[in-house]
C-alpha cells in the first residue's frame, strides 16, 4: 500500500513521517526543490519517520515516500510541498520564566543546529507559571550552573533536545508526566548531556490499566546520545492498582542508547502495580516487561563509575496471571 505522509519543517530539515503501509517492510524517502526537476533519495529507514538535513532556510520543498517489500515497491506516496523556516539568530539568553516559556512554545526554537547555543543566565522561578511544552531543540542549552524552580509541570521542557549542560531541576518542582518518553530535561535527547541535576520528584499515577508504554527517567526519557556527571535526588515513582504495559524507570534516565559515566542516583525509585498486561518491542528491545534502576532502566552502551545508593522498590501484586508465549509454548 501506498504511505500517507506528513511532513513537519525546520530551518535547515524536514521531518517526514507517515503510518506503517500494508505489507511495507521498510521505506524510502525522496526529495527536491520544489523548483528542480530531479529527486534525490535521503535514505531508506524501516521507522515511520525520518529526517532530511543540510537544507536551505526559507525554501521550497517536495518530499514522498514509497513502501518497499523485497523486491516489489509501492507507489509514490502523494508529493508533499513544504518550506523550510527562517532561521533565527542564535546565541540566545534566557533570564526569567516569560522568556523562558516564549523560547519553549515559539518557533524559533525548531530552527536551531546542533550547534546553537541557548543559556540560561541566571536562575528562573516558575511560581505562577504554566508550561505545556513540545519544543523540539537541537542546539544546546547550557545552564550556566543555574536552576529553575518552583515548576510544577506535566511535560517536560523539550520533547527533542540536543545537548545540555550545568543545569539544575531544584527540589521545589515536581513533575506528573501525561505521556512518554518523560524526562523533566526532555522526552529525548540526541547529543550530550552533562553536568544536569534533577532534585525534583516525578510522579506518575494510574487510576486505569495503562494503554502506554512507559519509558521514565528523572532527566531523560530515552538518551540517544552520551550523559555524564548527571545526579538525581528526586524520587521516581511510578504506581497504581493497575495493569501495566511495557515500563521502563530509571532514576537518572529511562533508556540510555549512548555512554553513561560518572552519574548518580541516591533518590527513591518506586515501581507498584497489580499486573502486567502486555509485552512490546520498542527502541531496539525486544519483548520488553518492566525493567527498572537507579541509574538506568535499560543500557545499549557502556556503563562506567556510576553509582546508586537509593531505595529501588518493586511490587507486581499479581504478576503470576500473566503468561508469555514463546515460540508457541507459555512460559
Amino acid at each position: 500500500a501506498t504511505p500517507v505522509v506528513t511532513v513537519t519543517a525546520n530551518a535547515e530539515s524536514l521531518i517526514a513521517s507517515w503510518d506503517a503501509a500494508l505489507n511495507a517492510t521498510s521505506y524510502t524517502v525522496e526529495y527536491k526543490k520544489t523548483a528542480d526537476a530531479n529527486w534525490t533519495v535521503a535514505g531508506t529507514t524501516q521507522n515511520l519517520t525520518y529526517t532530511i538535513d543540510n537544507l536551505t532556510p526559507e525554501t521550497s520543498y517536495d518530499v514522498r515516500v514509497k513502501g518497499i517489500n523485497g523486491d516489489s515497491e509501492s507507489s509514490y506516496s502523494t508529493t508533499v510541498s513544504t518550506t523550510t523556516l527562517k532561521k533565527a539568530a542564535f546565541p540566545k539568553n534566557i533570564s526569567n520564566a516569560d522568556e523562558l516559556i516564549a523560547l519553549l512554545t515559539g518557533s524559533e526554537v525548531s530552527t536551531a543546529s546542533a550547534t546553537d547555543v541557548v543559556n540560561i543566565t541566571a536562575d528562573i522561578d516558575m511560581s505562577g507559571k504554566s508550561l505545556t511544552s513540545t519544543a523540539v531543540f537541537a542546539g544546546i542549552l547550557n545552564g550556566n550552573n543555574h536552576s529553575i524552580k518552583n515548576w510544577k509541570g506535566t511535560t517536560p521542557l523539550f520533547a527533542t533536545l540536543g545537548s545540555a549542560q550545568d543545569l539544575t531541576i531544584d527540589a521545589t518542582c515536581s513533575l506528573e508526566p501525561t505521556s512518554f518518553p518523560f524526562g523533566a530535561l526532555a522526552a529525548t535527547s540526541t547529543g550530550k548531556i552533562s553536568n544536569v541535576t534533577n532534585n525534583a520528584k516525578v510522579t506518575y499515577s494510574l487510576s486505569a490499566d495503562a494503554t502506554e508504554d512507559i519509558i521514565l527517567g528523572s532527566i531523560i526519557g530515552t538518551a540517544e546520545g552520551d550523559m555524564e556527571q548527571c545526579t538525581n535526588s528526586g524520587d521516581v515513582t511510578v504506581k497504581g492498582d493497575v495493569a501495566l504495559k511495557s515500563t521502563l524507570v530509571g532514576g537518572v534516565v529511562g533508556l540510555a542508547k549512548g555512554k553513561l559515566s560518572n552519574c548518580t542516583n541516591t533518590g527513591v525509585v518506586t515501581l507498584s502495580a497489580k499486573t502486567l498486561s502486555a509485552i512490546s518491542t520498542f527502541n531496539d528491545l525486544t519483548n520488553v516487561s518492566i525493567l527498572y534502576g537507579g541509574i538506568a532502566a535499560a543500557s545499549k552502551s557502556t556503563v562506567e563509575n556510576c553509582n546508586n545508593s537509593g531505595k529501588i522498590s518493586y511490587n507486581i501484586s499479581n504478576i503470576e496471571n500473566f503468561t508469555i508465549t514463546k515460540m508457541g509454548r507459555p512460559l
